[in-house]
């Protein structure tokens, strides 16, 4: 009995966790395409989430605040989901919980291998009309999803990729910048030209930024860091409450909500027919990607991720979720992981303008906001000047 007890506890878990993690990043981005099985691939989804869940907190060890933590987010979730029958945000406690003990380095790894396979396979599906490709306009600008259910999705996930990819390349003391660089460059030409997606490539230009920052003083890098995590908490509460700024009589809120291609219309419409409640609301949505609006009938959607957490999901887990982002962006950066924190700042910055940060199926990222710091240490060095 000791024996099987001892090769039990000798058994690495975590390697399991990471294997099931790239099934279920598999799993989540063939969700989003155009293959014909999305409601199966979300239920298996669910199902490897709750057994990844079960593993981590049955065979993994964790440290009393990750405890604390799952405890107040279950609470949190299940109140959501008694109030609005909302099961995503249980889901992503169960994600963010179950990865909190395992290495980054892997993590960043399987989501490298498996989005990238994963996109290439759909992309060549959808040339080969395995698939459609469809076809959107915005302005005149023709958009093609290559086989994903909307263009924003293609580059999502690539600009996920990108951020995998930078944060890795840290760890090579500049030897890959120029590499880096280029694939970034790259992609980011591919998406101007086929999806249009102009969030996305705006992170992209940050993430570039990032990967010659690499080339300044830590301390340097520290200070602006910090200052940009400040600067981060005021611009995304802005982005959420802008329309109480703005009066929709003004010149600047015609010419904001034209650049930004309608959202701040869909926010003040969501400021007008829903309130703030503290277990989020039920809120009907109907979104086509970008396709022109004023064709579509009743066009409905929040692209806002923050402004998603916080009406969606409610104060409760809106407070909750940020702590958890914000406290993270800090502890790497005073840990002098100034370049990663930047890095996951980029991530935090993407959602202002795209809703992939709320969303599952693209929320790849959001476990590298509860991983140990001492994870972090064991996966990569700290930089000396």
């Amino acid at each position: 009995m000791k024996k099987e007890i001892t090769k039990l506890h000798s058994f690495d878990f975590n390697k399991i966790l990471v294997y099931m993690y790239a099934l279920w990043a598999l799993i989540e981005v063939f969700s989003r395409s155009m293959f014909s099985m999305a409601n199966i691939f979300n239920k298996l989804g669910i199902v490897l989430l709750f057994i990844m869940f079960l593993t981590s907190l049955l065979f993994v060890k964790h440290s009393k605040v990750q405890y604390g933590w799952l405890m107040i987010g279950l609470i949190i979730a299940l109140c959501i989901w008694s109030t609005t029958s909302q099961n995503e945000y249980m889901l992503i406690v169960f994600l963010l919980f179950s990865l909190s003990e395992v290495s980054p380095k892997n993590i960043l790894k399987a989501i490298i291998k498996v989005v990238t396979a994963s996109l290439f396979f759909i992309f060549i599906a959808s040339k080969f009309n395995i698939v459609p490709n469809l076809i959107y306009e915005r302005n005149g600008v023709v958009r093609q999803s290559l086989g994903m259910q909307f263009p924003l999705v293609f580059s999502a996930y690539v600009f996920i990729i990108l951020t995998a990819l930078v944060i890795l390349a840290q760890n090579n003391n500049n030897k890959y910048t120029i590499k880096v660089s280029l694939i970034l460059i790259i992609c980011l030409f591919f998406l101007e030209k086929v999806t249009n997606s102009r969030n996305d490539e705006l992170s992209i230009l940050l993430l570039l930024l990032i990967v010659w920052c690499s080339r300044i003083n830590t301390d340097v890098i520290k200070n602006i860091t910090y200052f940009l995590i400040t600067f981060f908490n005021i611009t995304f509460l802005i982005s959420i409450f802008i329309t109480k700024f703005i009066s929709y009589t003004n010149n600047s809120y015609y010419y904001l909500d034209k650049l930004l291609s309608g959202r701040i219309q869909m926010q003040s419409i969501l400021f007008n027919y829903y309130s703030i409640r503290l277990f989020g609301n039920n809120i009907l949505q109907i979104g086509l990607g970008g396709q022109a609006q004023g064709s579509v009938a009743n066009y409905f959607y929040i692209d806002n991720s923050f402004t998603r957490f916080l009406f969606f999901g409610g104060i409760a887990f809106f407070i909750f979720i940020i702590t958890t982002l914000i406290v993270k962006l800090i502890v790497l950066n005073n840990q002098s992981y100034s370049l990663i924190s930047l890095s996951l700042l980029v991530v935090c910055i993407n959602g202002i303008g795209a809703d992939s940060l709320s969303i599952l199926s693209t929320s790849l990222l959001l476990p590298l906001f509860l991983i140990s710091t001492n994870k972090y240490k064991e996966d990569f060095y700290i930089k000396e000047d």
